[in-house]
């Protein structure tokens, strides 16, 4: 029966892939009923952004994805620095309009000439555009000490870090992901995120991004 065939896969998918059984059961259903995968955050085209605040995961979880499948990756803090824009930061506001002009502009392009992506970034002036294209708007919500903390890590083990800042600039930003927490920018960004409900992956820790990338790979 159907039943005896989703309970069967489902375990055989629990026990090979170490998939949680809910999740198990949600990917074999939507095969068994022909629905579209995309509404448990599996898909077969992938155009996928990662949004979150400073030090959430998002680099890692798109960088993950974009060596697995082979598909296109961008990071848009790469994007922003590649057009100066850490030599702006105290900036005028024209100045700084030019340089997210230039980097829209480049997201426009990549975009157009590509099928399947993987976007990581959170640009309240950008990131519409690309949420508008996306299969699934995944939205990394991990707490502030935490995010400290992965932070703190990265920049001593020298991890991803961008060769226009230096180390003490980095441990530095520690300040500013504080500042943003205190301006509540996770909350700007839930408010962001209410208008793509239909394709919104929310995940809230390390295990929860590990256990989404492992239903990627299954599904692809």
């Amino acid at each position: 029966t159907a039943f005896q065939a989703v309970v069967g896969s489902s375990i055989l998918l629990t026990r090979t892939h170490q998939i949680k059984p809910l999740y198990a059961v949600l990917f074999v259903s939507a095969l068994l009923k022909n629905l579209p995968l995309s509404n448990f955050g599996i898909l077969s085209q992938m155009k996928i952004t990662i949004i979150g605040t400073s030090g959430s995961g998002k680099s890692t979880l798109s960088r993950k994805i974009s060596e697995t499948f082979k598909i296109p990756r961008v990071e848009i803090d790469r994007i922003w620095f590649n057009h100066d824009g850490h030599k702006y930061i105290n900036g005028t506001a024209e100045e700084k309009e030019a340089v997210m002009n230039k980097v829209t502009e480049e997201i426009r392009d990549f975009l157009s000439k590509n099928q399947n992506w993987v976007i990581d970034g959170t640009y309240s002036k950008i990131q519409p555009l690309i949420a508008r294209e996306a299969d699934v708007v995944v939205h990394i919500k991990r707490s502030l000490l935490r995010r400290v903390m992965s932070h703190f890590k990265r920049v001593l083990k020298g991890d991803d870090r961008h060769p226009e800042v230096s180390k003490v600039q980095d441990f530095m930003f520690i300040k500013t992901i504080v500042r943003r927490w205190r301006k509540r920018e996770d909350k700007k960004l839930e408010d962001f995120t209410k208008q793509y409900t239909q394709k919104l992956v929310v995940l809230k820790s390390f295990k929860e991004i590990d256990t989404y990338f492992k239903s990627l790979k299954i599904s692809n």
